[in-house]
């Protein structure tokens, strides 16, 4: 299964990054403006229920990342999408977005 990260653009984390899905749309609204982010990395994961794969790529890209990996580790506010999904790193677990 292919996936990505997505992370908040250097010229925008002071105001989006790092924070809870309820935070961040109590102060910027609830629409997920994908323009605000970039694709920090790409890969491939064995198939998996939903759950597996979020808890993995937590895993991976906060205890072990990958060498080619160049960015922070993964946070609350950043965005994982596979299998067309886009779930949002919130402040405990993962939520299904929806962005723009």
């Amino acid at each position: 299964m292919n996936y990505s990260l997505y992370q908040v653009k250097l010229e925008f984390r002071r105001d989006f990054a790092f924070m809870g899905l309820q935070e961040r749309q109590k102060l910027h609204g609830p629409d997920l403006n994908l323009s605000v982010y970039h694709v920090t990395y790409e890969g491939t994961l064995p198939f998996g229920d939903e759950k597996e794969i979020l808890h993995t790529l937590y895993e991976m890209f906060n205890m072990r990342h990958p060498k080619d990996f160049h960015s922070y580790s993964l946070s609350s506010g950043d965005l994982v999408q596979f299998d067309g999904q886009f779930w949002y790193c919130d402040s405990i677990g993962w939520t299904q977005v929806y962005p723009l």
